[in-house]
Parts: structure tokens; C-alpha cells; sequence
């Protein structure tokens, strides 16, 4: 099995430089989204781009979570 690939998505930085949305393409055109909410946690969205799934308390939490319970 293929090791699936984060990508962040530069053209959603913030002001600073900071990444603040991350992307795994699971299927053609689907996407699972990770993004960065404003009290420092991080939101897993589904792939209607809207959805949200679960927060999380890090990114890598967040990561995890999509390996164990969406892949």
C-alpha cells in the first residue's frame, strides 16, 4: 500500500508564512482538509470542503486520526 502524502496548501498561509491548511488526496478529486482554527486547534474537514469530522488538539493528532478512522 501507497504511504499517503500531507501537502500544505501554500496559497491559504497566513500573513506571516504560517501554514494553515493541509490536503491528502485520497481518490481522484477527493480530499481530506486540515485546517488550522483560531484557538490553536486543528479541524479535520471531509471531502465536501465544509464538513467537519473532528477537532483536534495538534496537527498531528489530527493526522493520526484521519489514518486510523477515515483511511
Amino acid at each position: 500500500m501507497k504511504k499517503r502524502q500531507w501537502n500544505v496548501e501554500h496559497d491559504c498561509d497566513g500573513e506571516d508564512g504560517t501554514p494553515s491548511v493541509w490536503s491528502l488526496k485520497i481518490a481522484d478529486k477527493q480530499y481530506y482538509w486540515i485546517d488550522a482554527a483560531p484557538d490553536n486547534t486543528f479541524n479535520v474537514i471531509d471531502t465536501d470542503g465544509k464538513t467537519v469530522l473532528k477537532n483536534c488538539r495538534s496537527l498531528r493528532s489530527a493526522k493520526r486520526w484521519v489514518a486510523v478512522y477515515l483511511l
